[in-house]
């Protein structure tokens, strides 16, 4: 029996953690210093006997045109954005119509990026607000660089999407 690999496409502005939330899951490092994705990274994972493929995508808007290739047999999206910049949760609406364009029935799950900091911009009625009405499947505040809640995404996604 083949197991099917699942592709992740984790998207969302430039600086939101996509890259450090995939160094995290797959090598179990972090990096304090920043580079920026160019086009997409792609790496493959093994979750509980479930072959997983991340491809991370750039946040970058000079990218946006190589976006929707990558897009295209994704099982599941992580749509990402950090808890402490106001910008990249405005941001949310473009990527979700972006997505949907691309993929109309894909699940998307929300991740707040960042949920160490202190200085959160975004509430939690915030994010209540925002996902009336948008079909999100899931959310979830995480933090990447200490590994808060990552492993609660990969359980949810291994119990509900595969």
């Amino acid at each position: 029996m083949d197991i099917k690999t699942l592709k992740i496409t984790l998207v969302g502005d430039a600086k939101t953690g996509k890259s450090t939330f995939v160094s995290k899951i797959v090598d179990n490092t972090t990096s304090t210093s920043y580079e920026p994705t160019m086009a997409v990274s792609v790496s493959n994972f093994t979750y509980k006997d479930i072959p997983i493929v991340f491809y991370d995508t750039a946040g970058d808007e000079k990218y946006e045109g190589l976006r929707d290739g990558y897009y295209i047999g994704t099982d599941v999206f992580l749509l990402m954005f950090d808890l402490s910049n106001r910008d990249s949760f405005k941001s949310l609406s473009k990527w979700l119509k972006t997505i949907r364009r691309v993929c109309e029935n894909i699940p998307i799950v929300l991740c707040g990026t960042k949920a160490d900091i202190l200085e959160r911009k975004i509430k939690p009625r915030d994010i209540a607000f925002f996902l009336k009405g948008k079909n999100i499947v899931e959310c979830f505040n995480i933090s990447s660089f200490s590994g808060y809640n990552t492993d609660k995404v990969l359980e949810w996604i291994q119990a509900n999407i595969n």
